[in-house]
């Protein structure tokens, strides 16, 4: 299965101590880092080829990612 995923910027530790909180989990970047196929770091965009169990917990809504299903053949 192939999904596109927007990755979210890092965001800034409330008080401001110039800490970086990475919103995604160490697992989202395994598997970004292990089924990436495609990238646009500029944009942010990644595109992913996962098997069916990993794009089903990677789509689970809980993960609130921004994240889409992207035919094959695309």
């Amino acid at each position: 299965m192939r999904l596109r995923l927007q990755v979210p910027l890092l965001e800034f530790a409330e008080w401001d101590c110039g800490l970086h909180i990475d919103p995604l989990t160490h697992w989202e970047l395994a598997v970004i880092a292990a089924y990436q196929v495609d990238a646009d770091w500029g944009s942010g965009h990644v595109t992913l080829a996962v098997p069916r169990s990993i794009a089903d917990e990677m789509l689970r809504p809980a993960r609130s990612l921004d994240i889409v299903e992207v035919p094959l053949g695309r």
